[in-house]
């Protein structure tokens, strides 16, 4: 079960997050009406102040450990394509996401991530299908999302990644999922659950991804995971 642990170290929310449980880092994020550049670490029992990003945004992609991380997109005003690595203390500048947009959902590692979908403000369609991969200093597009989307969640490594749920625009939130193979995509079966966004999605493999909470008319505390090679979402109570 959950455990409270020591609160964090503002109230916060649109922030991005990477690392494991007794070795995580949060990075930018909206505080109020004002958007952040700090990163935060936590060591399993407690938080501290660490190195700050180059601009403030929120709602950007991460993934990563706690001394590899990386970030990309967000936005802070406008959309952003920046792209910055972590080494556990600071922030360093590296190649340039494809786009500029929000909620640019991914998985991997710093070395080889993999990046997907978001919302470009202005665009038509806003939401997006476009995915690229990085491989360590440069992000190059790969094949494109079967369905324009945002607000998803996302997880698992470069070669087999996973999405599920999200906003898909005028047609509103879905309970669609697909998987990743590096390069193409495949869609996958829906959640079981009511279609919803804002999903929290992870996937230590593809083999074996959980999915929770989300809005559509309400919010859910609904959980469900994701099994192979059954292929399918298993809701949780």
């Amino acid at each position: 079960g959950w455990a409270a642990t020591t609160n964090f170290p503002t109230t916060i929310r649109h922030h991005s997050a990477f690392g494991s449980q007794s070795a995580a880092t949060t990075v930018s994020g909206q505080i109020g009406p004002s958007m952040s550049a700090v990163s935060y670490e936590f060591d399993g029992v407690s938080w501290t102040t660490a190195g700050s990003i180059s601009s403030n945004r929120s709602s950007a992609g991460s993934t990563g450990v706690q001394t590899a991380g990386l970030c990309w997109g967000g936005i802070g005003g406008t959309g952003s394509n920046l792209s910055q690595e972590y080494n556990g203390s600071s922030w360093s500048a590296t190649g340039n996401y494809v786009i500029a947009p929000y909620e640019p959902m991914g998985g991997g590692t710093q070395s080889a991530a993999w990046g997907a979908g978001g919302n470009v403000p202005g665009d038509s369609p806003q939401q997006k299908n476009v995915t690229a991969n990085y491989d360590g200093s440069t992000w190059t597009t790969s094949g494109n999302i079967t369905y324009y989307i945002s607000e998803h969640g996302a997880g698992g490594v470069q070669s087999a990644g996973l999405i599920a749920g999200g906003d898909m625009g005028p047609s509103g939130s879905t309970r669609n999922s697909a998987e990743y193979n590096g390069s193409t995509w495949i869609t996958s079966n829906l959640l079981v659950g009511a279609a919803r966004r804002h999903v929290d999605t992870g996937a230590a493999s593809q083999a074996a991804g959980i999915c929770s909470g989300g809005y559509d008319s309400a919010y859910t505390n609904r959980t469900e995971l994701y099994e192979k090679p059954l292929i399918e979402w298993v809701g949780q109570t």
